[in-house]
């Protein structure tokens, strides 16, 4: 018989909510860029919206707190406040939470950091998102091929974050058909990485002539 399928949290069935209202967080392995002829590792953050599937890769240079707080910071300025973020408990999440939590006692006044003491930090043992985590990783490796100058690891991390943004979220017919399937990336722009602009439209064709 099926194993039956507990209840998925209402907190990924937000629906009227903006994006990454529902977010999950983790890192993935560091990788080598090349900055001012020096090797270095970063580390790449990825925050998964979890009503969309669409993701957000964040680079960072260490797995420190201050590192983890600026790429909340800002995934924010481009994503939007989230309302609950999932992570594992691992300690650089443990010490984003409490500083969201000294947040939230000691600088109430402070209106730079109202989005951010506004988020629920809950920690969980690592799921649904992971793999994504394993794709990112497959891609990068495919692309990166060891190290790379900063530029272009940016540039290739929002080239993967595309690519995955347009996986499709539905099992998609295998006959021809015009209509594309549903993706993550037609919540974040409206359409499909792919698709033609819209052509002009007379102005005459739109507005009827004043009898």
């Amino acid at each position: 018989m099926p194993s039956e399928e507990g209840d998925l949290p209402p907190e990924h069935l937000y629906h009227r909510q903006p994006l990454f209202a529902c977010t999950r967080v983790d890192y993935f392995e560091p990788m080598k860029v090349m900055i001012n002829r020096r090797h270095e590792k970063s580390y790449g953050a990825l925050f998964t919206c979890l009503t969309t599937r669409a993701i957000h890769i964040g680079l960072m240079e260490s797995l420190s707190l201050d590192s983890m707080m600026f790429a909340l910071r800002r995934f924010i300025a481009r994503g939007g406040t989230p309302r609950v973020i999932y992570s594992d408990n691992g300690t650089n999440f443990v010490g984003t939470n409490k500083e969201l939590m000294n947040i939230q006692k000691s600088h109430e006044n402070m209106k730079k950091e109202a989005n951010i003491r506004t988020i629920s930090w809950k920690f969980i043992p690592p799921g649904t998102w992971e793999y994504l985590v394993q794709s990112i990783k497959t891609a990068l490796i495919t692309t990166l091929r060891g190290k790379s100058p900063r530029e272009e690891a940016l540039t290739l991390l929002l080239k993967t974050e595309q690519i995955v943004n347009s996986r499709p979220l539905i099992e998609m017919n295998t006959e021809p058909v015009e209509a594309e399937g549903l993706m993550p990336i037609h919540f974040l722009i409206g359409r499909s990485r792919d698709a033609a602009a819209a052509g002009h439209v007379d102005d005459k064709v739109l507005v009827k002539p004043e009898s």
